[in-house]
C-alpha cells in the first residue's frame, strides 16, 4: 500500500473526530491500520498492529446500525490480520492477547486475555445460506437473509474463546463454538464442537487428545494457592508479576468470574478486600445472590444461594457452580485491579471451611 493510500486512510479528520477515541486514532495512524473510519473502534494502550491489518466495521444496509470492535490493553494484531463485521455484530479481544500473521475474525467474537494464535486462524460466526432453498443460488439465499433475517434458518452464532488459551497453525473455528480456558488447540484442527477447559484438541473434526490438567473445580477456593488459579476462571490479574505481595488472594478487575464445584449447596462464603470503597455485586449462576461491601480491612460474608431448577442451565460451565463478581463503584483505572479476592466457597448446612 503506497503512501498516498495511507494517507487517504488516516488523515486529519478522524484524529479530531469527537467520536473516535484519541487512543485508538494514534495507534490506527501509527500502525498504518487499513479501516474507512474508526468510530465503533476502540483500541487499548500498549497494542500494535503489524502492516497490512485491516479492521472493516460495516453496515448491512441503509440505517442498519454499524458493528463494533473492541481490542484490549497491549494486544498484538499480526502482519495481515483482518477483522469485518456487520449490523448488530460485536467482536472483543481481551487483554495481553497476540495473533499470528493472516489470522481472519469476523462476527460476534469474543476472545479472552492471555491467549495465542498463531499463523492463519480462522474464526468467524457468519455463513452463506445454502440450505434454505436449496435450489436457489447461494448468492440469492445469501441477498434475501440479509433482507429479512427472520426468514433463514441459518444463524449467526456468538463464538467464545476463555482466557489462556493457545491456537496452533491454521486453526479452524467453526461458528457458536466456546473453547474453554486454557485449552490448546492444534495445528489445521477444525472445532466444530465446543472444547471443555484445559482440553487439548486436535484433528478434523477435533477431538480431545489430551489434557493440560484435570479441570475438577473444588468446594472452596484459596485464591493464593497455584493449584485453585484455574478456577478463578476469568477477570483476575494471573500474570507472575501481579501476584499480591503479601500472597494473601488474588487481585480482580471490576468483572470476575470464579467456578467451583457443581451439585447443590446452600450458602455462599466470600472473602476479600479492596484499597478503595467498593460494593461487591454476586450472582450464582446466573441469579443474584446479594452484595458484599469492601474496604482496605478484609470482609467475610456469607450469603444465601439463589434457588436454580434443573434444566435452567446449559453451555460448556453447566455442569459447576458459576460465580460472577462485580465491582460497583469502583475507582480503578483501566487495567488495575478493582479488588482482591482472598478465599470464596460453597457451604451446606453445618458444614465449616475453616
Amino acid at each position: 500500500m503506497t503512501e498516498a493510500v495511507r494517507a487517504a486512510f488516516h488523515d486529519f479528520e478522524r484524529t479530531i473526530d469527537p467520536d473516535v477515541d484519541p487512543i485508538t486514532a494514534a495507534i490506527a495512524t501509527r500502525d498504518a491500520i487499513v479501516a474507512p473510519h474508526l468510530r465503533n473502534i476502540t483500541i487499548g494502550e500498549g497494542s500494535s498492529c503489524d502492516p497490512g491489518c485491516r479492521i472493516l466495521v460495516n453496515a448491512n444496509g441503509p440505517g442498519e446500525p454499524y458493528g463494533r470492535v473492541e481490542i484490549g490493553r497491549y494486544v498484538r494484531l499480526g502482519r495481515n490480520t483482518s477483522i469485518e463485521m456487520w449490523s448488530h455484530n460485536r467482536l472483543r479481544i481481551g487483554d495481553f492477547t497476540s495473533l499470528g500473521e493472516n489470522c481472519a475474525l469476523g462476527g460476534d467474537v469474543e476472545i479472552g486475555r492471555h491467549c495465542l494464535f498463531s499463523w492463519n486462524i480462522y474464526l468467524a460466526t457468519g455463513d452463506h445460506h445454502a440450505r434454505d432453498v436449496p435450489a436457489w443460488l447461494i448468492k440469492d439465499q445469501d441477498a434475501r437473509a440479509h433482507q429479512d433475517p427472520a426468514w433463514s434458518k441459518t444463524d449467526s452464532r456468538r463464538t467464545v474463546v476463555d482466557d489462556d488459551v493457545w491456537m496452533g497453525w491454521g486453526a479452524f473455528i467453526k461458528q457458536g463454538v466456546h473453547i474453554g480456558r486454557g485449552a490448546i488447540i492444534g495445528a489445521n484442527a477444525v472445532v466444530s464442537h465446543d472444547v471443555p477447559p484445559y482440553s487439548i484438541h486436535a484433528g478434523i473434526p477435533s477431538r480431545e487428545i489430551g489434557k493440560r490438567l484435570a479441570f475438577a473445580p473444588p468446594v472452596a477456593i484459596d485464591a493464593a494457592r497455584d493449584e485453585h488459579r484455574p478456577y478463578l476462571y476469568a477477570g483476575f490479574l494471573h500474570r507472575q508479576e501481579d501476584r499480591v505481595p503479601d500472597g494473601t488472594g488474588m487481585s480482580a478487575y471490576d468483572e470476575a468470574r470464579v467456578v467451583l464445584a457443581g451439585g447443590r449447596f446452600r450458602r455462599l462464603r466470600i472473602r476479600a478486600r479492596a484499597a478503595t470503597a467498593v460494593i461487591l455485586d454476586v450472582s450464582v449462576n446466573g441469579a443474584p445472590a446479594g452484595e458484599l461491601r469492601l474496604g482496605a480491612l478484609a470482609a467475610d460474608t456469607e450469603m444465601d444461594l439463589p434457588p436454580t431448577r434443573e434444566g435452567d442451565r446449559s453451555g460448556l460451565l453447566a455442569a459447576y457452580n458459576v460465580v460472577d463478581l462485580r465491582a460497583r463503584d469502583s475507582h480503578a483505572s483501566a487495567g488495575s485491579p478493582a479488588f482482591e479476592l482472598q478465599s470464596i466457597g460453597l457451604v451446606q448446612a453445618g458444614m465449616n471451611l475453616e
